[in-house]
């Protein structure tokens, strides 16, 4: 089975942190708020922040289905 950089990064947090994926997920979507709205100086009801995790999530689910899409042949 072909395992990405990517994928091989996450599985290596998980066994680390010992956290489930889930909470995971939570933790670095939060980490990624904070750092842009302190690097923005904004509040933290500022856009930016929220499509900034918009946009890591998006990019990080297109690399899970693009492994999948390898692996499985599907999406």
């Amino acid at each position: 089975m072909y395992l990405s950089k990517f994928q091989e990064f996450k599985i290596y947090i998980v066994n680390f942190t010992d956290l489930a994926r889930d909470a995971l997920h939570i933790y670095a979507g939060l980490l990624v708020f904070f750092i842009v709205a302190f690097l923005h100086k904004r509040q933290l009801k500022s856009v930016w922040a929220l499509l900034a995790v918009i946009g890591v999530a998006i990019g990080c689910e297109l690399l899970d289905a693009r492994d999948d899409w390898i692996n499985h042949g599907y999406w």
